[in-house]
């Protein structure tokens, strides 16, 4: 307890410091080596020992609303200092948690504090009194006595709660910005005849100037509250080095000359005095018969009638002081004697503050963790029980005892104590109790994550019923690092929903849209539920800074897995029906018709050279056609959304810089659980058409490139609810550079990337084509091949698949009525026709050259040889006369049908020789 004069506190507020923060550094002390004797004759050392300083006006119990002012300061503290930056994401390590042990630990201090200086235990009892006066202060011993006056002395003492009769220490503070310290050492001797010269101590201060700086290190700051520093003043700015170590000197001769042999000649004449009174079978059983009845007690909680000289509050003080100087055996006994009286004279809160202390020297001690552990839990019942002024002592018990939990490494064991703290205390210390229990959680071994994440919503929960956004933000989003991906539907929405609300109030946006994009596709939410989810999400969006910021929103939902490209490359087709025929059966009719795409056949790999090509990833289309991207699109909400403006996204490297694509579209709606069709068709716009089905429907996207380059399909993007602008891109995979085999086939969609050129598609058509014919009638069928585009062709071959039904004739059989190609030679066989040996394939005359936009005629005979539906396919091959594109030869495949009839007279006729 410290008395100073206001000279004394002038001089120290030089350095924006008080008398105690002056000395507060400096009390604790860990290499003292004093030799201590208490009760047994045998001494021992005491290494360390920590002095506790406070002005008289200090010692009374903190108001609670006080007290809860104070540890708020303290959080919102930690929510400036230890939470910063964007990157809340905390990983479930060990390290994401120090940054909050580190402030967890000044909040249980300054909890601690706040219980301080309470009626029932004395703990906090005044050991000594420093009595401070200035060298410039006049007539000294009367300054000393006004300081003594009873006007000055804390409640307690005045109430008889606390002893008076304590060791009193005298100090000159003597400043030295005032001159030399003739004056100081003067009052000093005079002291030696009124007091004894022992009990007095000289300080000297202030030996630098105001403008000179701070010649010395601050270590003043950070054991002070932040309201006592004053920002106009540097810490410690007056002090010099020597300075600093005569207040260090002045600390350890006070604890080792002073304080330690006054409490223990304490407590060696306290020991006495309760062996003489309470020790031994006679004295028990005196005590057991002489107790005060139940009705000379008041029916309190507190049962607040011990007075300071009462042999209660005796042995009280005697295993306090053994408790501080470490002298453990000798507090049990005591602790463990007084309980008994207190629980006879049920005053509850006395024997909960008693049996708090006994758990706390049995851990220290490492004696029967049992009853340890079952001290301190009748510590923590009881002050349950004694009503809710009594919460706050109760949470102290438990954050000790989740301490010593700690200390044998029982960490799911610490973590329930504190989590049964936290559901009976208030609602912000029930969040940093609940925060702290998760963090035990996550140092088990092996952690255990879920309890570890489910216990921070917990405490992001009460953090947000208290308005420490910033905590709550931190506790979830490191439950986030623990829910994210696990499927855990619900919890990862109220973890993310919770996320983006936090984050929105705190004026983080971006984060806020990101965290209500995860729960978009809520499929296994409530209708209601979702359409607040979709509120929100829209209200965080209306509120970021670039609006037309596009968002990767699963809204409505696009199946990665249906995602595919149809272009015709080399391959083209006449019709929806050559389409649909199998790859393998076009592929067989082309063998002769195509070339080959590897040239020579190589013997051995010997033959091969070294192959500098280089594999290119993409497909090659024809500018002019139609690029269809296919896709499935759903609404998985129950309520309904509208989407517009939807279309294709396409990067294009094109040949001309003056060349671009240009997007236009239309708006829809989905309904809940509705599925669309899409159609997107362009020659340089792209188009929207909408319509919905009751069956399953696919989605179409059309792009017709016009000019040579290179195009990326990328993805799609579409407007939402008239405000999200959405995107998706493809998850396209690349080409794997490894020879290895996979374990599993990879399904690499073709459409990466499409290169486009200036092509020819020819359109072609068989006039004069009967859908029936007889058995054995020949007909004439032209054949019409068209080219629309500028680039002309050459090299034109037909191949078909039923040669024996079409047979082709020459040009100028055009306005005959029986085809000349049947005409008999003068050997008696038909003339040649164009056709490869062996084979079925047409060439046209090498000087056929179809230009650009123009027609081709040409006759072909069809002879039907028998009867029944006959579908026969039909190839079409052409080379581009400009040898400058990536395909060297296109091929359009046909494909039609002829049902032939049997007829009802057939003539034949044969000759037979004459036999004369």
């Amino acid at each position: 307890m410290v008395l100073a004069s206001p000279r004394a506190e002038a001089a120290c507020r030089k350095n924006n410091l008080g008398f105690v923060d002056l000395l507060r550094p400096f009390c604790f002390l860990d290499r003292v080596n004093v030799p201590v004797r208490t009760a047994s004759e045998t001494p021992y050392r005491l290494q360390e020992f920590r002095l506790r300083l406070f002005y008289a006006s200090e010692i009374r119990a903190t108001p609670i609303e006080l007290a809860e002012q104070q540890l708020l300061d303290v959080v919102n503290e930690a929510a400036l200092d230890e939470i910063q930056g964007d990157d809340l994401r905390a990983q479930s390590s060990i390290e994401s948690s120090e940054s909050t042990l580190s402030w967890f630990q000044k909040y249980s201090t300054a909890f601690a504090r706040t219980l301080a200086f309470s009626e029932h235990e004395a703990f906090d009892h005044p050991v000594a009194c420093l009595l401070v006066v200035s060298s410039n202060d006049e007539n000294p011993l009367d300054v000393f006595a006004s300081l003594s006056d009873v006007t000055n002395l804390p409640s307690l003492l005045k109430d008889g709660a606390m002893d008076p009769r304590i060791l009193r220490h005298y100090v000159v503070l003597h400043d030295n910005q005032d001159g030399p310290s003739d004056r100081a050492n003067e009052m000093l001797q005079n002291f030696a005849g009124t007091l004894d010269v022992n009990d007095c101590s000289l300080i000297r201060i202030n030996s630098s100037p105001l403008d000179n700086g701070s010649p010395v290190e601050d270590i003043w700051s950070s054991s002070m509250p932040h309201y006592k520093i004053s920002d106009n003043l540097k810490t410690g700015c007056c002090l010099q080095i020597n300075d600093v170590d005569e207040i260090q000197r002045f600390v350890i001769d006070l604890c080792q000359k002073h304080i330690i042999p006054y409490m223990e000649q304490k407590v060696r004449y306290l020991n006495q005095q309760v062996a003489a009174t309470r020790r031994g079978l006679k004295n028990q059983l005196k005590n057991l018969w002489w107790r005060k009845k139940d009705s000379e007690y008041p029916d309190t909680p507190s049962g607040n009638v011990y007075t300071y000289n009462s042999v209660e509050s005796q042995i009280r003080v005697l295993a306090d002081y053994s408790f501080m100087l470490q002298d453990y055996d000798l507090a049990v006994s005591n602790y463990r004697l007084l309980s008994s009286d207190y629980k006879a004279d049920r005053a509850l809160k006395r024997y909960a503050g008693v049996m708090e202390m006994l758990g706390i020297c049995l851990c220290l001690l490492d004696q029967s963790r049992k009853e340890a552990d079952n001290s301190l839990e009748t510590a923590y019942i009881t002050y349950q029980t004694c009503g809710p002024p009594s919460i706050r002592y109760a949470t102290r018990t438990a954050l000790w005892w989740a301490e010593v939990h700690k200390t044998r490494a029982q960490y799911s064991e610490a973590a329930s104590v504190l989590f049964r703290a936290g559901t009976e205390d208030a609602t912000l210390r029930a969040g940093v109790l609940l925060e702290q229990s998760a963090y035990c959680f996550l140092r088990c071994v092996p952690p255990m994550l879920r309890k570890y994440g489910f216990h921070l919503v917990l405490a992001g929960i009460r953090y947000h019923m208290s308005s420490q956004r910033k905590h709550a933000l931190r506790a979830y989003s490191r439950a986030s690092a623990v829910y994210d991906g696990q499927g855990w539907n619900f919890i990862g929405d109220h973890v993310n929903v919770y996320l983006g609300r936090i984050s929105l109030l705190l004026g983080k946006v971006d984060a806020a849209v990101q965290h209500f994009m995860n729960i978009m596709a809520c499929s296994h939410q409530s209708a209601p539920t979702q359409a607040q989810f979709l509120k929100e999400f829209l209200n965080a969006v209306q509120n970021l800074e670039t609006k037309d910021e596009v968002l990767r929103v699963r809204l409505p939902a696009i199946s990665s897995d249906d995602v595919y490209v149809r272009f015709e490359d080399h391959r083209t087709y006449a019709s929806a029906m050559a389409a649909s025929v199998p790859e393998a059966e076009w592929a067989l009719l082309e063998e002769e018709l195509v070339p080959p795409s590897s040239g020579a056949p190589i013997t051995t790999w010997l033959d091969a050279g070294k192959s500098n090509k280089k594999i290119q990833d993409f497909n090659v289309c024809v500018s002019g056609e139609d690029v269809c991207v296919f896709l499935k699109v759903s609404n998985p909400l129950q309520i309904s959304i509208e989407v517009f403006l939807m279309e294709l996204i396409c990067e294009c490297a094109l040949c001309s810089e003056n060349s671009s694509l240009i997007l236009s579209n239309e708006s829809f709606s989905l309904k809940g659980g509705e599925e669309v069709e899409v159609r997107l068709a362009s020659h340089i716009f792209i188009f929207l058409f909408f319509s919905v089905f009751h069956a399953r429907v696919q989605v179409c996207l059309k792009t017709k490139p016009i000019e040579e380059g290179l195009l990326q399909v990328v993805g799609v993007k579409w407007g939402l609810c008239g405000i999200v602008q959405c995107r998706y891109d493809f998850p396209v995979q690349g080409k794997s550079k490894s020879s290895k085999p996979r374990k599993s086939k990879i399904d690499v969609p073709f459409h990466k990337r499409l290169k486009f050129n200036h092509m020819p598609r020819l359109e072609i058509s068989m006039h004069e084509l009967p859908p029936k014919i007889n058995r054995g009638e020949v007909r004439r069928v032209v054949l019409e091949i068209q080219n629309p585009s500028q680039a002309s062709i050459k090299n034109i071959k037909l191949k078909t698949s039923h040669p024996a039904f079409l047979m082709f004739g020459e040009q100028g059989d055009l306005d005959l009525e029986f085809p000349n190609c049947l005409e008999v030679r003068n050997d008696g066989q038909p003339k040649d026709i164009q056709c490869e040996h062996g084979s079925s394939i047409f060439h046209f005359p090498e000087k056929t050259l179809l230009e650009g936009v123009s027609t081709f005629l040409w006759p072909l005979w069809l002879h039907a040889s028998h009867d029944g539906k006959v579908s026969f396919k039909t190839v079409l091959y052409f080379e581009p006369c400009e040898d400058t594109t990536s395909l060297k030869y296109r091929t359009l495949r046909m494909v039609h049908s002829v049902q032939v009839k049997l007829t009802s007279c057939y003539l034949d006729f044969f000759c037979l020789p004459l036999c004369f």
